[in-house]
């Protein structure tokens, strides 16, 4: 597990890919779909319980990536797009000035009063995370959800 700019990786090494691979090519289905479905199964779990714990229930998503050249599978866990700012739940902020980019003024309405300003001072934020908390309860459930793919992949079901 390595933790690189705020994105939280999981490696597994498979031993006896080999003639694993030979198994499913026996099978006639590809390693790489089988691949993914485990990745995306493991992925699934983390999500679930990452999404429980997000400011935001339903903000959690996932994203594969197939690393062909490599061949290898990569699940994305984090904010959608929409929650792009749960990054900074997760992460914390530290004190920052905020200037418009591409207007003169910031503008905030505080009920029926509207405020401009050229530039506020955010105070910043503790980090309150709920990526990492979820992959730490449930890492082992998402391992075996992987195994309990490859495994109904290699002997048929």
């Amino acid at each position: 597990m390595a933790k690189a700019g705020g994105t939280i990786r999981i490696k597994a090494k498979l031993k006896g890919l080999d003639e694993r691979r030979a198994q499913l090519e026996a099978r006639a289905e590809s390693v790489r779909s089988v691949a993914v479905r485990a990745a995306q199964a493991g992925a699934g779990v983390i999500r679930a319980a990452a999404d429980a714990g997000a400011p935001s229930p339903g903000s959690v998503d996932t994203r594969t990536v197939v690393l062909s050249r490599k061949g290898q599978v990569r699940v994305d866990i984090g904010p959608d797009k929409k929650h792009w700012y749960h990054m900074f739940f997760e992460l914390g902020a530290d004190p920052h000035e905020i200037k418009p980019k591409l207007v003169k003024r910031l503008r905030f309405a505080v009920g029926e009063i509207v405020i401009f300003a050229r530039a506020v001072q955010h105070p910043g934020m503790a980090a309150r995370p709920f990526l990492r908390p979820a992959l730490d309860e449930r890492q082992g459930q998402a391992v075996a959800a992987v195994g309990d793919v490859l495994r109904g992949a290699v002997e048929g079901g």
